[in-house]
């Protein structure tokens, strides 16, 4: 999975005036995709622990933010680099990173921000690390790439609301990102 939380590449034919997204950009799912071993859901507890699915779902929203900023602009990727290691590792932290440069090459920047509807869905407090599973409809309705002042329109089959899988895990008594998988032919 190469793009967490914005759109894959091959599901984001942006048709602007003219306008055709560069090869890097394209090129985007060659390492896009998470080992077949990291797809195996965490086993949902009886009843989810609230306190805990509540810090999971603060470190999505803070990890979340920051990549919004660095898509929009409003951040260099030395400090979004900085920030992001406070809520991401692995293949969710290299898959906000990535973003940031690819779009960043491109000229591409994002306007307005992406609707969102977390929920954990899992939580394993007896594995080890305790894992956590969180789902959220990522919504572009309002989130817009622009390239050299001009909006880039997404085709009109490509439906703006997806369904993203977040997996997470307890390191150092802290919830981290571990790995985003965005379900590209499933909608909210």
């Amino acid at each position: 999975m190469r793009v967490p939380l914005a759109p894959e590449p091959s599901s984001r034919p942006w048709l602007g005036t003219g306008v055709v997204l560069s090869a890097a950009l394209l090129g985007l799912t060659a390492c896009s995709t998470a080992p077949a071993h990291e797809d195996t859901p965490v086993d949902p507890s009886p009843s989810i622990d609230s306190a805990q699915a509540e810090a999971v779902l603060e470190t999505y929203r803070s990890a979340r933010e920051v990549y919004i900023d660095l898509l929009q602009g409003e951040l260099d990727m030395d400090t979004a680099d900085e920030q992001l290691k406070q809520y991401a590792t692995g293949q969710a932290y290299d898959s906000m990173l990535q973003d940031g440069t690819t779009f960043g090459e491109a000229d591409i920047a994002f306007e307005g921000e992406p609707g969102m509807d977390p929920q954990v869905t899992g939580l394993d407090m007896d594995s080890d690390p305790p894992s956590s599973v969180l789902t959220d409809c990522w919504d572009d309705s309002s989130w817009h790439p622009v390239q050299n002042g001009q909006t880039l329109e997404a085709a009109p089959d490509q439906d703006p609301r997806r369904v993203l899988n977040v997996r997470a895990q307890q390191q150092d008594g802290a919830w981290v990102l571990v790995e985003l998988s965005p379900e590209e032919g499933r909608t909210c």
